[in-house]
């Protein structure tokens, strides 16, 4: 029994074990597939709405993390290889150069969650002289090359895998400092037409009752669609927080509070 064992592991170690630029480029292809899966998905069931910026967008991204988990455990067992892998020529073996089983590929893709953490477990195969990464030191698994690779493959590989990596930095950069910055921007500017609306309709309003108008409700009876205006309004606007309208004879004044994380104040006066 220890013969065989010793005759596995020698068998591995024959074996070329996966490069990490390989398999940051396989892993890239798998985690893009489910991204894109992801992306449209929610675009489709929720029109209009800014991926992971609500409740229903957060679980959404989490229902299809889920999926992504239990398509590694599946495609990481039992001689199965994800699309990613099957394109580098890669496959996920123990240490004893046999496929992995069932319940050992579900612990190795849900640790994926513990090697996330600033990506140091990803990270660890660089420094580790087996290239395992934090998940597979849990289960044991390696991951190793069908074939060798050429001097001229190694380059390409680490090629792509700066290009990958670059792009998850820039992505993560988007995500995390840019888009909400962005977002706030528009939100403000938004709101800012939506005040320019208002004070149109307060000088329409006047011209037909002779007064201005401290209510919204009254300012959608001259808006021409009423009801779109208060949902438009709503969406612009956090009314909660704070919407007032002030007249005198002579003119009017709105304060509101966009939509925005800061729940920035604007006012406009008119005429």
């Amino acid at each position: 029994m220890g013969s065989t064992a010793e005759e596995g592991a020698a068998t591995v170690q024959e074996r070329e074990l996966a490069g990490f630029s390989d398999r940051v480029v396989a892993f890239s292809v798998d985690v893009g597939m489910f991204y894109a899966g992801y992306y449209l998905s929610h675009m489709l069931a929720f029109a209009g709405s800014t991926p992971g910026a609500s409740d229903r967008g957060t679980l959404w991204f989490a229902a299809w993390a889920a999926l992504f988990i239990v398509y590694q455990a599946y495609c990481s067992c039992e001689g199965r290889v994800s699309l990613g892998k099957k394109l580098l020529g890669l496959r996920v073996v123990d240490t004893d150069n046999e496929p992995l089983s069932l319940g050992k590929a579900v612990i190795r893709s849900v640790t994926y969650l513990l090697s996330s953490v600033l990506s140091l477990g990803f990270l660890w195969s660089l420094v580790n002289s087996t290239r395992q990464c934090w998940h597979d030191l849990v289960v044991g698994s390696l991951v190793v090359a069908d074939a060798p690779r050429s001097d001229r493959g190694r380059v390409l590989a680490r090629v792509a895998a700066a290009g990958c990596l670059a792009f998850f930095g820039l992505h993560w950069m988007w995500l995390h400092v840019w888009a909400p910055r962005y977002y706030q921007k528009m939100s403000v500017a938004y709101a800012q037409v939506g005040l320019s609306e208002i004070a149109q309709l307060e000088k329409a309003y006047f011209d037909k009752r002779g007064r201005y108008s401290d209510s919204l409700i009254s300012l959608a009876t001259v808006s021409g669609d009423p009801e779109r205006f208060l949902k438009d309004m709503a969406a612009l606007f956090d009314l909660e927080a704070g919407f007032e309208i002030k007249t005198t004879a002579k003119g009017f004044t709105v304060y509101a509070r966009s939509n925005d994380s800061r729940r920035t104040l604007l006012t406009i006066s008119g005429p």
